[in-house]
């Protein structure tokens, strides 16, 4: 990931990256588009796309979604354990 920021810094290039773990998002400015189950998303800015209503969507669950100096995280919400029984 450092590479690619500092490919992305220093020349300016778009740089493509598909992930399913927000981890791996390099900090700075981010078009994305969130997955969807139902119709697609237009692209945007991270903060407008990568939203907790939009993946708890996707992965069919409630999911929380964090930002911390940059960085993105998203947890699931924990189920109550006698509901999986």
């Amino acid at each position: 990931m450092r590479l690619l920021h500092e490919l992305w810094h220093e020349s300016g290039t778009t740089i493509v990256l598909v992930t399913h773990d927000l981890r791996h998002l390099p900090p700075g400015p981010l078009a994305c588009r969130a997955p969807t189950r139902g119709p697609r998303r237009p692209p945007g800015h991270a903060e407008e796309t990568l939203t907790a209503e939009a993946l708890s969507e996707t992965f069919g669950q409630p999911v929380k979604v964090y930002r911390h100096r940059g960085r993105w995280t998203a947890t699931a919400e924990v189920r109550d354990e006698s509901s999986l029984s």
